[in-house]
Formats: structure tokens, sequence, C-alpha cells
């Protein structure tokens, strides 16, 4: 594959991520995150894989509403880095949130297909 190529499967991987995220669906983000996830929060938590799944799954964690725009997307052998804005609701805990970030996506190749190895949001200024 040339990088473009790649870089539209990782495009792809990451809007499969996020509508997984919205519905819930801990089977499917089970099958995009990397076994040793690095998964970074807004408020500087950091959760493994499956720490990550488990809030999905027991809904202490829940993403109501996803909006991003990508703004580069870099792959560089079998590693590939997606930055984007991120404006997003979630449930934490019961308690809404509302999340303005930029965030960095690391994808890494394995033999089987692209897997979501790291991601960290920074804070944002809303409409900034």
């Amino acid at each position: 594959m040339t990088g473009e190529e790649d870089a539209a499967v990782v495009a792809n991987r990451e809007d499969d991520r996020w509508v997984a995220l919205l519905a819930g669906d801990v089977d499917r983000l089970d099958d995009l995150l990397h076994d040793r996830l690095g998964y970074g929060h807004s408020s500087g938590a950091r959760d493994s894989k499956a720490d990550l799944l488990a809030k999905v799954d027991d809904g202490s964690l829940r993403y109501l509403r996803v909006d991003r725009e990508v703004l580069d997307t870099v792959v560089v052998g079998d590693t590939a880095l997606l930055v984007a804005t991120m404006s997003a609701d979630i449930e934490l805990a019961g308690r809404p949130v509302a999340l303005e970030s930029v965030t960095l996506s690391v994808w890494v190749r394995e033999a089987d297909g692209w897997r979501l190895l790291a991601f960290q949001p920074t804070p944002r200024p809303p409409g900034a």
C-alpha cells in the first residue's frame, strides 16, 4: 500500500472507533484497540485497553456526541499519527461533560490490520 492508501485505511478505522464508542460497542472496540493501548483523557487520567472497555461496558463512560475534523494524517512505516479537533458531549460517572480538544491518535499496523495504540486529547478553549 502507498502512504495515501494507508492513511485512508487509518482514517476509516478512526471513524469506526468513534462509531463504536458512541454505540458502546465493546466487541468492536476490542477489535480496533491494541492490547497495549494507552488511552489519555482531557483530565490527565489514562486508561489501559481493559480499563477503557470496562468503563464503556458498564456505562461509567458514555460518548453522547462527537464532532471531529481531521487536520493531518502522517504514515511512517507501520505507524500512523492522526491529528484532529474534537468537540464532544460525554457522561462520566453519570455527570455530563463537554469536551473541546485537539487529539492525537497513534495507530500501528499489525499482521491483521491497524490498531489504536495511543490516544491523547489536549483541551482547547471553545472556538479555538
